[in-house]
């Protein structure tokens, strides 16, 4: 199976699998307790999946420059793209506190297709079940630490797994649905327009980079805030696990210097001003430059969470960045 591909808006941080599955993400900051964590318990870590029964893969890629994706699944009644990405701004990356969206489509390609939406959200790394409130017109999962709300084109509603909904849909239609964290007011509700404005600001971001195919992943990997550079976006896939989601400051240099060599001086003197801010100490630290907490063991789940400061280096961990700067 290959490694599932990461979307990001340079805070929150996810993967989507081959079968459009998302079984990791960590919103609003990819150092906080995920609220899809399939990676390690298929069955109690939560997850957001396409509903298209017996669909197969059939591709997946990023967009060309982007950190938009792409899945092509396919079944007997026909084949659906699915796009999947976190908003970027036409104005960038933004700050800690503004809010975030997920947004995914569904495309019917080729035949008539059964297919639709399923969220099953697992706050603090499956240890927690979203309460669902509905508000007016909006649908809000309140949670230990976090609030998110929903928007679908196809309607969705409870069922012993999540929220769930699907419709009979032709070739040619679309269908969108968006998670939205730190967003009380629900600014922004043109999603095709939230795809295209990301993607085109990934694009005219990768310009500037030659093309370079590493530079989207590196700059996902960039918490954008203060500048640090996490070794991966999940935590606890290695052997020993430990949690990738921390900086060591051999990653800030070498992100750094890949930064440079790509042409993008600005990004990379970002990483060097929050070095020089990190000061001297420990090898790894927060994303902020502060010494993280020491490790810590959740074993709540199929496989045990670690948090935390790692002994290790943190390899198996996805996207692994001294891998991705090494290519």
């Amino acid at each position: 199976m290959p490694d599932p591909l990461l979307i990001s808006d340079c805070r929150a941080m996810g993967l989507v699998d081959d079968h459009a599955r998302i079984p990791w993400l960590c919103v609003p900051r990819v150092d906080q307790p995920a609220v899809c964590a399939a990676l390690l318990d298929p069955d109690r870590g939560g997850v957001l999946e396409p509903l298209m029964p017996g669909a197969e893969p059939a591709g997946q890629r990023h967009l060309e420059g982007t950190l938009v994706v792409q899945t092509d699944l396919r079944n007997d009644q026909g084949l659906v793209q699915v796009t999947d990405c976190v908003l970027i701004p036409p104005r960038g990356p933004v700050s800690a506190s503004d809010p975030g969206v997920l947004i995914r489509q569904l495309h019917v390609l080729e035949g008539e297709v059964d297919a639709g939406f399923r969220i099953d959200l697992r706050y603090g790394f499956g240890r927690h079940l979203p309460r669902w409130l509905r508000e007016g017109r909006k649908t809000r999962g309140y949670g230990p630490g976090i609030t998110v709300e929903f928007q679908s084109e196809i309607p969705l509603r409870p069922s012993p797994l999540g929220l769930v909904g699907q419709a009979r849909l032709p070739a040619g239609q679309r269908r969108l649905m968006a998670l939205r964290w730190q967003d009380p007011k629900g600014v922004g509700t043109d999603l095709r327009k939230m795809i295209d404005d990301t993607a085109a600001w990934w694009r005219a971001w990768s310009a500037q980079a030659g093309g370079d195919p590493r530079a989207p992943v590196l700059r996902g990997l960039t918490y954008h805030p203060t500048g640090a550079v996490v070794r991966s976006a999940t935590t606890s896939l290695g052997d020993p696990p430990a949690d990738g989601r921390l900086c060591w400051l051999t990653d800030q240099r070498a992100a750094a210097a890949a930064y440079r060599s790509m042409g993008l001086e600005h990004e990379a003197g970002r990483v060097e001003a929050w070095i020089a801010r990190a000061g001297e100490g420990p090898e790894v630290r927060g994303l902020g430059g502060e010494a993280p907490p020491a490790e810590m063991l959740m074993d709540h789940l199929a496989r045990p969470v670690h948090v935390g400061a790692p002994s290790g280096d943190a390899a198996g961990n996805l996207p692994y960045l001294p891998a991705l700067l090494a290519g």
